[in-house]
């Protein structure tokens, strides 16, 4: 099952003020190195709204907007 970072992001960084967009984005590729974890972008780019643009995290020289872990 797939989550989008855009989501993810706007209810932790609300929730938490101390977190920025800059510490999600280095706590996403930390994650992303981890066993189980897959982050990819969205295969349907004209989907995309603004916010998971603005989300995206950039691994691999994509921009990528989806976690997974299982």
């Amino acid at each position: 099952r797939w989550a989008s970072l855009a989501a993810i992001a706007t209810e932790v960084c609300e929730e938490n003020r101390v977190m920025t967009s800059g510490t999600f984005r280095e706590a996403v590729m930390v994650a992303s190195r981890q066993q189980g974890v897959h982050v990819v972008p969205e295969e349907n780019q004209k989907t995309l709204t603004h916010a998971d643009r603005h989300w995206a995290v950039k691994i691999g020289g994509k921009d990528n907007h989806l976690i997974s872990a299982w």
